[in-house]
């Protein structure tokens, strides 16, 4: 279908005229905005996690991670630990020098006294029986008798150290167990990564503990 021409020229005609027009006004058409950029992706705040101390086994790692995450939260629960303890230890050494005084008065005490049974009994020759090498049946029956009173504070005090170290070994156990309840590294490493290395740098840290806690 053919398309009238007098139409066409009035178009033409008309869309001259809309330009002319513009130009002589001097208005352009807005330019279309641009698309704005996409929103930036919102992060949430990085909140660092706090790294598994089951897993530290140089001390270098765990004394890093006991000032930065331990130490703010537990500082005077450590320092009554350890107040505890070092209490206990003081406690069995002064238990442990009463006990060898009270030994040694028990000794003073039996060497008074056989001075006073000498004196009662005469000290004197008639009444003993002398040996071939110059001693007496009472010389021989006192020293007997010292022997057996040696003796028996002897096995008095490997009782009393033994019932003192037994004592130790659970306090040491309940405030290994109450650190590694804290996080402190190398107390609640995993077991089958507890190394000599390990529990020789628990020393270390017990030391570093006592310091920092004063």
């Amino acid at each position: 279908m053919s398309r009238d021409p007098i139409n066409v020229n009035a178009s033409e005609q008309l869309q001259a005229l809309l330009q002319s027009l513009v130009q002589a006004s001097g208005y352009a058409a807005p330019a279309a905005a641009p698309n704005p950029p996409p929103p930036a992706a919102v992060r949430a705040p990085s909140t660092s996690e706090v790294p598994d101390p089951s897993l530290i086994v140089t001390y270098a790692a765990a004394l890093q991670h006991t000032i930065v995450h331990v130490l703010p939260a537990h500082t005077n629960d450590i320092r009554k630990l350890i107040a505890t303890q070092t209490e206990l230890e003081r406690r069995c050494a002064r238990e442990r020098s009463e006990l060898i005084e009270k030994q040694r008065t028990r000794a003073r005490t039996r060497v008074h006294l056989d001075g006073v049974l000498r004196m009662v009994a005469g000290n004197t020759n008639s009444s003993n029986t002398h040996s071939s090498n110059g001693t007496t049946g009472s010389d021989r029956d006192k020293d007997l008798s010292h022997a057996q009173f040696d003796e028996d504070d002897r096995r008095e005090l490997e009782r009393f150290d033994d019932r003192v170290y037994a004592q130790l070994e659970r306090g040491a156990r309940t405030a290994a167990a109450q650190l590694g309840d804290w996080g402190v590294p190398l107390f609640c490493v995993r077991p089958e990564l507890v190394t000599d290395q390990v529990r020789a740098d628990r020393m270390k840290m017990i030391q570093f503990l006592q310091d920092a806690c004063q």
